[in-house]
């Protein structure tokens, strides 16, 4: 099991103490998750299931990874202003969930 390090608290990688959730929209630009710093565990991203497009998850150099409505995708990532999402065409809804 992998251990991070914060200040004095040693937790394993698969134990959140808390979490966040937000919902954004996302159009043919990318946006980040957060538009500042936010120190995290890891993020699940959804495409929201009632939704008719497709959203692209990445990183701001590139979104390749596709979510057909409903489906999600779980990522290890220190810091959620680093995961950006965007569609192809149209506005797709965006559901996050992160451990901190």
């Amino acid at each position: 099991m992998t251990k991070i390090e914060r200040g004095a608290v040693i937790r394993t990688a698969n134990a959140w103490d808390n979490f966040a959730v937000g919902r954004l929209a996302a159009t043919i630009a990318p946006v980040p998750l957060a538009t500042a710093p936010t120190p995290i565990m890891e993020v699940i991203v959804q495409n929201n299931p009632g939704g008719q497009e497709s959203a692209y998850v990445g990183n701001v150099y590139g979104q390749p990874f596709v979510l057909t409505a409903g489906s999600s995708v779980t990522i290890p990532v220190c810091d959620l202003s680093l995961v950006y999402v965007t569609s192809v065409s149209g506005t797709v809804v965006i559901n996050w969930l992160a451990g901190i």
